[in-house]
C-alpha cells in the first residue's frame, strides 16, 4: 500500500526546507516565490525500531521498512485556481497524493489561521471549478441516463456545500462523494494536516484556539533545526534531541500524524530473508493483509499464524512461541493489529 503526502502551503512557508530535512535531498531553498518549480519527489522510511530486533533474531539479510513518498509542490498565492503564479499546473500535482500536509511559516507578522485559509480556499475554488466543468460536460446527457443523473445529483451538492466553504472531507456526505465522484480526483476529498514552521521565539506567536477552531490535525516544528538533526549521524542525533529536549524528529511525529489521519498502521513479517513492515488500513481483515504482500496470497488465503511482536522477541523464535502457546491460528475474519508478526499460509 502506498503512501504519498504532498507539501503545500504559501510561498517561503518553508516546504524545501521540511523536504530536505525528511528526505535529506539537496533542493533548493529560498527566499523568493516559486523556488521550486518543478515537484519534487522524496521516499522515506518510517522509523521502527522493531524491525532490527526482529532481524537480529531470525538474522535476516534484509530489512525494509515502510515508507512515505513526500512531494515538494511550489508555493501557492491566492487566485492559484485561476491560474495566478504557476497556478493549475501545482494543484494537479497534489491530486495523485494520499493526504495534503499544509505548511504554515510563523514569519514576519503573517496570521498563521489566515494563511492556513488561503491555500485551503484555493484548493476548494480548484474542485469548485473541476465540478462546474464536468457538469457542463454531462448536464445534457443526464436528462435521458439515470446513472448520470445521480452523479449530476451529487455533484452539485458538493458544489453547493464547497460555496459554503466546507472541506469535503469532513462533509457528512463524504462516502456518497468517495463512491459517485472519486474519479474526479478532488483535492478537498483528501484529508490534511497541518505543519507550523516556527524559530526559536516565534513559537509564542502560534494562536493554538484559533488553530483548533479549524478542526485540522496539526504539529509544529522547527524545519531548519529539523534539517541540522537529519544530516547528523543517529548517534549524534540522539544527543541533539536531547539537548533541545526533543524526544523524536519530525519525521517521526508527522508519520505518526499521517498514520492517524488516514486510519493506517503496520503489520511485521520476519525471517531469515527479510524482515519488514507492511501498511495497511486499521482494523484490516487478514486476507486484504495477505493481499498488499501480494494478490495471490488473498485469493489463496487459508489461515493466518499471529505473534504479537513483545511475545516474539521474548521467546527469540517461531518454533518455541508455538510450543508455549502465544502463536495463534486465526481465520478470513481476523482483524490486524499494530503489533502483529505473521506468516500467512495460502494456496497458489
Amino acid at each position: 500500500m502506498s503512501l504519498s503526502i504532498g507539501l503545500v502551503g504559501l510561498p517561503n512557508a518553508g516546504k524545501s526546507t521540511l523536504f530536505n530535512a525528511l528526505t535529506c535531498q539537496e533542493v533548493l531553498m529560498a527566499d523568493y516565490p516559486f523556488a521550486t518549480i518543478e515537484p519534487h519527489y522524496g521516499i522515506v522510511a518510517i522509523p521502527d525500531l522493531r524491525l532490527k530486533v526482529l532481524a537480529n533474531i531470525f538474522n535476516s539479510s534484509k530489512i525494509t521498512p515502510a515508507t512515505i513518498e513526500f512531494i515538494d509542490i511550489a508555493g501557492l498565492i491566492k487566485g492559484a485556481h485561476q491560474g495566478e503564479g504557476l497556478g493549475n499546473q501545482f494543484l494537479n500535482h497534489i491530486r495523485q497524493t494520499s493526504l495534503i500536509a499544509q505548511i504554515v511559516g510563523v514569519f514576519n507578522q503573517n496570521n498563521i489561521a489566515e494563511d492556513l485559509e488561503i491555500v485551503r480556499l484555493e484548493l476548494m475554488l480548484a474542485d469548485n471549478q473541476s465540478l462546474t466543468r464536468h457538469q457542463d460536460k454531462i448536464q445534457k446527457n443526464a436528462r435521458t441516463d439515470k446513472q448520470l443523473a445521480k452523479v449530476l445529483e451529487i455533484l452539485q451538492l458538493a458544489k453547493a456545500e464547497l460555496d459554503q466553504e466546507i472541506w469535503l472531507y469532513d462533509s457528512p456526505h463524504r462516502l456518497l462523494y468517495l463512491e459517485h465522484l472519486n474519479y474526479l480526483n478532488l483535492l478537498t476529498l483528501k484529508p490534511t494536516v497541518a505543519v507550523i514552521n516556527y524559530q526559536n521565539s516565534q513559537e509564542q506567536r502560534i494562536d493554538y484556539q484559533s488553530l483548533e477552531t479549524k478542526k485540522i490535525p496539526l504539529i509544529c516544528l522547527d524545519a531548519k533545526l529539523e534539517l541540522e538533526i537529519s544530516q547528523l549521524q543517529s548517534e549524534d542525533q540522539a544527543f541533539f534531541l536531547k539537548e533541545y529536549n526533543l524526544r523524536e524528529t519530525g519525521l517521526d511525529r508527522l508519520a505518526r500524524l499521517c498514520f492517524e489521519t488516514l486510519n493506517l498502521q503496520t503489520f511485521l513479517t520476519a525471517g531469515q530473508k527479510e524482515t519488514r513492515a507492511w501498511i495497511i488500513p486499521s482494523n484490516c481483515p487478514a486476507p486484504e493483509a495477505a493481499g498488499i504482500i501480494h494478490s495471490d496470497m488473498q485469493t489463496g488465503f487459508i489461515a493466518v499464524d499471529v505473534i504479537n511482536y513483545s511475545d516474539l522477541i521474548k521467546f527469540k523464535s517461531w518454533s518455541l512461541a508455538k510450543s508455549s502457546g502465544v502463536c495463534r491460528t486465526e481465520g478470513k475474519n481476523y482483524l490486524m493489529k499494530t503489533d502483529d508478526v505473521v506468516e500467512f499460509k495460502f494456496n497458489l
